[in-house]
This record gives C-alpha cells, structure tokens and sequence, in this order.
C-alpha cells in the first residue's frame, strides 16, 4: 500500500510539471480545534518522503487569537523546514516565522501570525528517504509554553521524593544506630533544594496561564495545584526528616562532648518544637532519647561556673537548655535551679555593671563633647540622670550565689561592682560641684568678670573636665583686659589704660598659664603700642588742630605758646620693654611737639599773617605786625623769607639800603599802644650803599604820607634823628628840608657822612595822632649841586 501512496505522489508531482514542491493532503483533513496532537496520515498509511523532492502541508489558520502549531516528531533532525504565513512554491520572498522558545526535544510549534489565515509547513530538504511520522496539535501558545516547563518540573520533583520510614517508624522498625548521616543529609538537602527549585518554578510558571484559565476546569491549571500540593507536602516532610537527622546526627556526635552538645542546643529545640507532627511512635522514640540528655548538661554548667575567669554574664546556651524542658515534659531538679539561679543573679549584677559604666562613659563623653560653656542646667541634668540609676545599681554579693559564691568569677565581679560604685559617687558629687560652679559662672559672664571665674574655677581644680570645658577661658580673660584698656585708649583715659596694662602684664591667674603666656605678653606688647599711638596721634591731632585754628590769630599771640597743648596728652611711664625705648619715645613727642612749636606754627602763622599784612597793611596793621613779632620771638627756623618777614615788621631792625637812587618801603609801626589817641613811631635804616668814595656823603630822602607830613611846615614832623647814635639837626651844613605837597612829601636830609664799609644806622622817632601802620619809603643819592 505504501508503495502504491509513493507513486501516486510522483504522478502528482509529474503532472504539476513546473511545481517545485508537493503537497501533502491528510486525510482526515486537518482540524484547527484546540486538541491533543493527531497523526497526519493520508488514510491509513503514513506519507512517505523523497530524498530527492520538497513538500509542504497548509495548515488552516483559526478565528482564535493566540493559537499556536505544535508538531511532534522523532524526525525532525533529518528534515530541512520552516512554517511561514505565504507560500507560492517556495518563489518570491519567503518569510520565516520563528519558532517557539523552550520546546522540549522532539517537539517543535509556531505562533499563528494572523486568525483564520492558511500557514505553511515546508519541507525543502530530505537527507533521505523515509515514511513521515508526525503528529500536530492546535494550541493557545500559552499552554505549549506551560506544558514545556511543567513536564520537566515534574520529572525534577518525581527525582527527589524522600524515603519516609525513618519519620514514621522510627523505634518501632528502624533506628539510627550505625546510620551514615553525612550521606543522608547530603542527600536530602540536595532533595530540598531541588523540591525549592521546582516550587519557585511553578511560581513562576503560573503567570504565564492567563487569569481567565486560572479555574479547576483548565487542565493546565488544574495540574499545576495538584503538583505545587505534592511539591508543598514533600518540602514540608523534608524539612520535618532534616530536622530529625540533625539532632540525632548531634546526639551521636556529642555522647562525650557536652559543650558541643550545650552549644547546638538551637537543634534540639527545632526538633521538638515539630515533636507533634511526628507519628505517636516516633514522638516516644524522641523523648526517651533527649530528656537524659538534657539532664546531663546540669553537671557541665556547674563544672563551666567553676570555671569562669571573666565577669562576662554567663551564657553557655543556659536559656536555650532551660526551654527544653517543658518541650520535652520535663520538670527542672534542684539543682538544675540552682544554675538558673545563678546565672539570673550573675548576669543582672554583670548588666547592671555594664549600664552603670557605660553611662558614666557616655556622661563623661558628653562632657568632653559640650560645645560651649556648660549651664548649671546641663549638669544638673546628668546628675539626675545619676540619680535614677541608685535602684538599679549592681550589688556586692557573695551568700547570694550559694556554692558558687568562692568562685573567681564572683571575686572578679564583686571587685569591679566596688570600683564602679566608687566612681559613681564620686562622679556624682562632682557633677553636683560642677553645676553649682556653671551657675556662678554664667552669672559672672554676664559681668564680663573673667578673673573672678578663672579664681573659682582654680579653687576646683581636681574639676579637671570642668575646667577643660572652659577652653577658651584664659584668652577671654586676656581679651576681656584687652577690651577694657581699648576702651580706656579710645576714651583717651590714658592713666587708667595704663593701670590696666601694668595689671594684665603682672596677672597669672589662668588656668593654663604657661599655654596663655605668649598670647598674654603679644596682647601686652600690642597695647602698648596702641597706647603710645594713640598718645601720639592725639597728642599731634591736637597740635593741627590748635594751629590750624590759630594760625591768623593776631590777638593774645603770646598766650599761644603758653598753651597747655604743646604738652604731651599722657606721658608713658611703663614699659614691658626697654626702659631706655620708651624713654626715648617720649622724648620724641617732646622734640616734635618743640619743633611745632618753634618752626612750624610760627612759620604758617607769620606766612599767613605777613601775607594778610602786605595786601592791605592798614586794615588791623598794627595787630597784625606785633603778631608776627610775637611769632617772631617764638621762631626757631632758618626759613630767610620768614627771617625778612618778622624783620620787615620790627620796628627796632634797621632795613638795608644798598643801592642809591632806589626807594626802600619801610612799615613803620606804633612803638606805644594808645589806640584812641597818638602814639610813637620809630624806624631805623641800616645805610651800607655801594660807593668808590673814601667818605662818602648822602642825600637821605624820605618820603612820607600826607597825613603825616602835611602839617610838616608849621611843626616838625618828627622827634629826632640819628645817625649812629648821633643826632642830625637842621643847622649848620646840615639841612632837613621839610616835607610838603611840592615836594611830595618828601623830607631830604643833607649832606650825611657814612663810614665806609660799615653799618650806618639811621633811626628816626616821630609821634603822631594815630595807631596804624604807615607807608615810608627812604632813597639815598649823592648829594646833589644846587643854587642857594
């Protein structure tokens, strides 16, 4: 028949002519129902394939959304093929569709790219002939991507399903003597993680079935509850079995070891916590192994308490073994008590010791971390803070621990209890000390009164974290000394700036005064200096000032250099320095404030007033001319401008004529001071002219005023002349020509004999109605030829 279905095969194939590849037609046709997975048979009998030809089979497509193609064959390793949605005889482009993901061998499925539209499954190499074995099945390709995975998860859970006798028969068919424990927990932690492994696959396995399926009526779904059951169940046993090797594993382990079986105590207790999920059998078998073993361990405490060198609180697992009892219905002996007792009462001294350390560690932790000046409130603070620890304060015992109490644990401990509560009261009272000390500090601080401080807080020295509190005390006090002589210095209060300093150079009350002293003598050293500025600056501020104020005063010269202010404002006395320096600091206030005085002030003063006078001499003349005068006598300086102003003025200096024929003005000032009525007036002239003659001889012309020569022909204008001390008078050679209009007022003297090289001094004296300054000019020339 076989051979018969080849051949009508190659005449189709012939008769197609041009067609490349042959359709296979199954009969029965295919379904697109969702099924299980049918034979693809054409009748009866199998197709069979070609090595030398290329087929195809169209597969309906489905009004479903989501369906897939899933084929299963054993020969899929000796066919070339691929599923594509269009197919003209393998022309024309061809557009795979990729498979499935996590197919399981001999199995292979495509997702259906559109509802309803015919697919393909081409064959386009065979490597030899053979009799096609394929089965295909319609499918939501969710449910081809479960049953991939959850094949392979119940093949993993049937691998590693424990053997159960020894849970449920344990005593009464089998017993763990000579058992290989390391094999079976081997084994059966391998079988746990295995069991885990499949259980968080079903997890995961169960999003991909879609929340609608998620029903008893799904197969799917109802396959994954009733495997996450079985797998849920035989975790559970297992667990169950691993906890019952285990401790029996510990009992073997420790027959002669209690310490290792005291310090895997947490074994047992995972054991009977379970006890009531074992069989009624196995439960007996359990308790008649562990309760003398339990016992046991009564013996190995007491041994351990003996034993102990540290004051640590006693453990050995005592609270683990204690709740053993009532899981193995056991009621603690005497004994047993005792050690409870023991341990109860070791371990509350042990903690109330450690909280009692441990909070005078932190309270002295906070203390070294204050930032600032403590109040009196911080300290009362961790005084009360003390305070509440007094009921729960560990205790020196020794009855109380009954057999135990000569041991070296209880000594160790009594002693530290002793040295702690010493350091307790102790740190209590200090506290107490300290905060009495912080409120009398701040309220001192608010006074500024650092000295006071730095006193109290050295009368409580042994306070040594108090006094480390109060870090930047010593520089307060220095700066509070300092603030204070400033504030004396800007004040001009020298005297008392003074004081100050002499007292903070001399202070040593500071807490730390070998680390204060640097700073201390550079804030000394600083102040002084300031202190000597600012004397000196003032002392020089004052100075301009006075002179600026001063320096065309006309009136009272004389009183301005009696003044108080060509004084220094402070004269120093004390040094931290060189005596000889400050000495010569003072001293160069004084020579500066005589230099003001002797140059400086009387040259601006006379500059000033000189160039007052000359713009208008008669406008206060007189005044202005005895200021400069008084100025003049005060003058210390070599300016010759300043020299010729005051001699310009002074009606005792003779002026200088030198050259004939030149008119010299002369400023002839009052030499009495009767402003109302007349006065007396003198000038001098000093006749040094230049001359060939060996005794040469002058006319002296002076020229004067009207007012003072208009009444010239009636009266004489003047007193008296001389020349040289000797008196000129209008008789014999000599002729004194009176001053009128027709002359201009010019009196001549004539013939008047000099000597020669030396001064010739011409003073001429004449009263007037007047208190002013007046104008004279006086020319000397040869004497002139003239007709009597």
């Amino acid at each position: 028949m076989h051979k018969v279905l080849f051949l009508v095969l190659i005449a189709a194939t012939a008769l197609t002519g041009c067609s490349t590849f042959s359709e296979l037609s199954p009969k029965p046709p295919i379904s697109s129902a969702e099924g299980t997975y049918i034979e693809l048979k054409a009748g009866d009998n199998r197709f069979d394939l070609s090595a030398k030809n290329k087929y195809y089979i169209a597969f309906p497509g489905t009004d479903r959304e989501g369906m897939a193609l899933a084929l299963k064959s054993d020969q899929f390793d000796v066919l070339r093929f691929y599923f594509t949605s269009r197919f003209d005889d393998g022309k024309g482009e061809i557009v795979k569709i990729k498979e499935m993901e996590a197919a399981p061998a001999g199995f292979r499925a495509w997702k259906f790219e559109r509802s309803g539209q015919t697919h393909y499954w081409v064959i386009d190499s065979v490597t030899a002939d053979l009799t096609l074995n394929l089965q295909y099945r319609y499918l939501p390709d969710w449910r081809f991507r479960f049953e991939s995975t959850f094949a392979a998860l119940e093949k993993d859970h049937q691998s590693a399903i424990a053997n159960r006798l020894y849970v449920d028969s344990l005593g009464s068919k089998v017993n763990f003597q000579g058992f290989q424990f390391p094999t079976a927990l081997a084994e059966l932690e391998k079988f746990i993680g295995i069991q885990k492994q499949v259980q968080a696959g079903l997890t995961q396995l169960k999003s991909v079935i879609p929340v609608a399926s998620q029903t008893s009526a799904d197969p799917s779904f109802s396959s994954w509850n009733q495997l996450s059951s079985a797998v849920a169940d035989e975790l559970a046993f297992q667990n169950l079995y691993l906890k019952l090797l285990k401790a029996y594993r510990l009992e073997s382990e420790t027959r002669n070891n209690p310490a290792m079986l005291a310090g895997s105590i947490e074994v047992l207790s995972d054991l009977l916590g379970s006890l009531n999920r074992f069989p009624a059998g196995t439960q007996s078998e359990i308790l008649k192994t562990f309760r003398p073993r339990v016992q046991s361990l009564t013996s190995w405490f007491d041994q351990r308490i003996r034993q102990k060198q540290d004051i640590k609180p006693f453990d050995e697992n005592l609270a683990s073994v204690e709740s053993l009892y009532p899981l193995l219905s056991l009621t603690p002996a005497a004994d047993f008590n005792q050690v409870v007792g023991f341990r109860n009462r070791f371990n509350q001294n042990t903690t109330q010791l450690s909280t009692l350390t441990s909070t005078l560690e932190k309270l002295s932790g906070e203390v070294s971390e204050y930032q600032g000046w403590p109040t009196s409130d911080f300290y009362q603070g961790l005084v009360r803070r003390l305070e509440n620890l007094q009921s729960s304060l560990p205790r020196v015992q020794t009855s109380e621990y009954g057999t135990w109490s000569g041991t070296r644990a209880v000594s160790l401990l009594n002693g530290q209890i002793r040295s702690a509560l010493d350091q307790y009261n102790k740190t209590l009272s200090q506290y107490r000390r300290a905060g009495a000390a912080a409120g009398t500090i701040s309220q001192l601080k608010n006074e500024n009164d650092f000295k006071s401080i730095l006193s109290l807080l050295n009368r409580n020295k042994d306070l040594g974290f108090l006094l480390a509190q109060y870090r930047g005390l010593d520089e307060a006090s220095v700066n509070a000394q300092r603030d204070s002589i400033s504030a004396n210095i800007r004040n001009h209060e020298f005297g008392a700036a003074e004081n100050g300093l002499i007292e903070l150079n001399r202070d040593t009350d500071y807490l730390d005064l070998k680390a204060i002293l640097p700073y201390k003598s550079r804030t000394v050293r600083d102040l002084e200096q300031t202190l000597f500025q600012t004397v000196e600056s003032l002392t020089d501020e004052l100075v301009s000032g006075f002179m600026k104020e001063n320096s065309q005063t006309v009136d009272a010269v004389d009183s301005l250099y009696t003044a108080s202010v060509w004084e220094p404002v402070y004269t120093i006395s004390y040094t931290t320095g060189n005596e000889g320096d400050l000495q010569k600091k003072n001293q160069a206030i004084r020579d500066r404030l005589t230099r003001l005085k002797t140059v400086t002030f009387p040259e601006n003063a006379i500059d000033l007033i000189y160039r007052d006078f000359l713009s208008n001499p008669s406008a206060n003349g007189v005044a202005k001319a005895r200021a400069i005068l008084a100025h003049g006598k005060m003058y210390k300086g070599t300016d010759q401008k300043i020299k010729t102003a005051i001699a310009e003025v002074d009606p005792m200096l003779a002026k200088r004529i030198t050259k004939p024929t030149q008119y010299r003005k002369v400023f002839v000032t009052p030499v009495t001071s009767n402003q109302s009525g007349s006065n007396d007036y003198r000038f001098r002239m000093n006749l040094v002219m230049e001359t060939d003659a060996a005794f040469p001889v002058w006319d002296i012309n002076i020229k004067l005023p009207a007012e003072l020569a208009k009444n010239a022909s009636q009266e004489s204008w003047f007193e008296s002349i001389t020349i040289n001390g000797k008196p000129i008078k209008n008789e014999g050679r000599i002729v004194i020509e009176a001053p009128t209009a027709a002359n201009d007022y010019t009196a001549r003297i004539t013939p008047i004999q000099t000597n020669k090289g030396k001064e010739n001094i011409l003073d001429v004296q004449f009263r007037h109605r007047s208190f002013k300054v007046h104008e004279i000019s006086v020319m000397t020339q040869v004497p002139l030829i003239r007709k009597n």
